[in-house]
């Protein structure tokens, strides 16, 4: 198989499936933030974003455009309050 046949391939399992790898990286990404307690949350955030858009390039989709929503579902460990980046944790 050539690589042209294999990208099509490839892009056409993406394209049908794009709903569930979202899942999945939304779900990675809460896995995550969920592991160093809400300390990286802008970061994380940051990279499912660049993981979906990535997804949208690949597929040539508009993927899911929630402005953000998954942002304000998530809620870190520390009741609920903004997990901004602190200088002072920085080397």
């Amino acid at each position: 198989m050539d690589f042209n046949k294999l990208k099509d391939k490839l892009t056409g399992a993406a394209e049908k499936k794009s709903d569930k790898i979202e899942k999945g990286v939304d779900d990675a990404g809460q896995w995550v933030d969920d592991k160093t307690g809400g300390k990286y949350t802008d970061k994380i955030e940051g990279g499912v974003d660049k993981a979906k858009s990535a997804l949208d390039d690949f597929t040539g989709g508009e993927g899911s455009q929630d402005s953000g929503q998954d942002s304000a579902d998530r809620q870190d460990t520390d009741g609920g309050q903004s997990a901004e980046s602190d200088e002072s944790d920085r080397p």
